[in-house]
């Protein structure tokens, strides 16, 4: 009986461990877990980080899907997230605006080079109590 009891308590507990990663309770963690998304070309995980009506974007003839699979078959490599820095985070209310800079590692033909850091604003709202972006993201200057 002890044996079947700690056997379910560890199937329990191994199953746990298993749970999807939590969503992100600061605007910084959205907006690095939606560029991680956006690099690996996971246009329905990146759906997750982004407001309801920015959505039709990222749908079969949105105009981000085009430009995702245009850059995807441009690049003919892995391409990954790079260093990811917050420079700034200021909230008010339930708005946020996130200053980012990040670069991107690409991988082509055993060649692996790292873009110049790319600087971007990111304005987010909450959305049924969780950060969302609200608008593409802006490069800054």
């Amino acid at each position: 009986m002890k044996r079947a009891l700690l056997a379910v308590v560890g199937a329990v507990l191994a199953l746990s461990a298993c749970t999807a990663p939590q969503y992100p309770e600061k605007p910084s963690g959205v907006v690095e877990a939606f560029i991680g998304t956006m690099v690996a070309f996971d246009l329905e995980g990146a759906k997750n980080y982004i407001t309801d009506d920015l959505k039709p974007l990222f749908d079969a003839e949105g105009a981000e899907r085009e430009k995702i699979e245009n850059i995807r078959e441009a690049v003919g490599g892995d391409i990954t997230l790079g260093r990811f820095t917050v420079l700034g985070e200021d909230i008010t209310n339930d708005t946020a605006r996130v200053r980012v800079e990040y670069t991107f590692v690409m991988s082509v033909l055993g060649r692996t080079n790292e873009t110049a850091p790319i600087r971007a604003d990111a304005f987010l709202r909450k959305e049924n109590g969780e950060w969302k972006i609200s608008a593409p993201l802006r490069q800054a200057r």
